[in-house]
């Protein structure tokens, strides 16, 4: 129990934190560091040095219909390819977040992407830009199901497109 004006520091390296977006206008498009200031001000209580926190992975949620396979059949299709490397399906990428290079691979684990940093722990703050990058890079935002729809009464993309 905590008491006012008191200070407390708590282990939540192992601790998950399941956010629920409640708001529409908000859906996809909160941070972590948004949803842990919403908690802070929700439970009256001070989150100190959140960017002391570090992890080693994260996971992304994905839309139904996204396709990682085609994601990576599309990201391979050039052997030249300097900024990413498809290997063992999965993808590295070396990102430039805060004056730091973020090593990190992506790979699908049943609905979620696993995101595994490899040269380094990242700060809350810094895992916040590069799901951030991933999110835009991948596309992962765009509501798929009015295109999907769209074919399905189109006799030529009809047979395209996998139910």
């Amino acid at each position: 129990m905590f008491h006012a004006g008191q200070q407390s520091l708590i282990d939540i390296s192992n601790v998950t934190i399941n956010v629920a977006c409640f708001n529409p206008n908000l859906a996809g498009n909160i941070t972590v560091f948004e949803a842990l200031s919403t908690i802070e001000e929700s439970l009256g209580i001070i989150i100190l040095n959140l960017s002391k926190i570090e992890m080693k992975s994260l996971r992304i949620p994905l839309p139904e219909e996204f396709d990682f396979e085609l994601a990576l059949a599309f990201l391979q299709r050039s052997p030249r390819e300097l900024l990413h490397k498809v290997l063992d399906g999965r993808i590295e990428k070396a990102l430039l977040v805060k004056d730091v290079v973020i090593v990190f691979s992506i790979r699908l684990d049943k609905t979620e992407l696993l995101v595994e940093f490899l040269n380094t722990n990242v700060t809350v703050v810094q895992a916040t830009e590069v799901v951030k990058y991933i999110r835009e890079w991948l596309d992962l935002d765009t509501d798929l199901k009015p295109f999907y729809a769209m074919c399905e009464k189109d006799k030529l993309m009809k047979a395209l497109v996998k139910n």
